[in-house]
């Protein structure tokens, strides 16, 4: 066999050469990296659709909660409470917080009208029900007991989480003539007053971004003006 036969046989059975592995290994990252750029776009795609819906579903059960209870609100004297001075309904009123009596879970008065608060801490919307002690009938008022004593523990219910405080009030509340009633803490006449609350609620998860979701409720407190008040004509 002559050199150059044996050469050119060599050159045949030498396999790629550094040229060919090299566009090789190009195109195969290519495809790689093409391949990753659709899977982390898909991901970072679900997961904002996941947390979305977290903050629709945490908001709705926050609003519907608030609204449901807020329409119970009522004077303890409209549930037998004889010897009652309470002038309102409502407790303490602020922008981001609210405390009132309210006729929840007290079928045909077996328990009477429960203290509820709603408040933001640390991001989460929390529900506080405190019901008042076990009804007397021969001392017919409703006595509670004070928070942090013995015996009187107040768990809370968390409505929704990842909550902002944007600076924009969370409770607005209105006149019988649709007026708003001002202030970082509603006066004692004007809790007497209120007859409307608006509820905005904005729920942001800080994997979604953004500025979060925002929902809105007004709501009519058909028990305000159910008894006429000693100091009305």
């Amino acid at each position: 066999m002559r050199l150059t036969d044996r050469l050119k046989r060599e050159g045949t059975d030498s396999g790629l050469g550094l040229v060919e592995v090299l566009v090789a290994v190009a195109l195969s990252s290519i495809v790689l990296a093409t391949c990753a750029t659709l899977f982390l776009g898909s991901l970072k795609t679900s997961v904002g659709t996941q947390g979305r819906l977290e903050e629709v579903n945490d908001g709705r059960v926050a609003i519907s909660a608030m609204g449901k209870a807020l329409r119970t609100a009522i004077l303890p004297s409209q549930l037998f409470d004889a010897t009652s001075t309470v002038e309102a309904a409502f407790i303490e009123a602020t922008p981001t917080s609210i405390r009132f009596y309210g006729n929840l879970n007290n079928a045909s008065n077996l328990i009477g009208p429960s203290k509820i608060t709603y408040e933001v801490v640390g991001g989460q919307l929390r529900q506080t029900l405190q019901k008042p002690n076990p009804f007397n009938p021969l001392i017919p008022k409703f006595v509670y007991c004070t928070p942090g004593a013995a015996g009187c523990v107040l768990g809370y219910t968390v409505l929704a989480r990842g909550v902002v405080l944007t600076g924009a009030p969370i409770f607005t509340y209105y006149d019988a003539l649709g007026n708003p009633l001002a202030g970082a803490t509603l006066t004692a006449a004007q809790l007497e007053d209120v007859d409307s609350v608006d509820i905005s609620v904005t729920v942001a998860k800080p994997r979604v971004g953004g500025g979060g979701s925002t929902f809105v409720l007004r709501v009519a407190l058909p028990n305000h003006d159910a008894v006429m008040r000693e100091s009305e004509s």
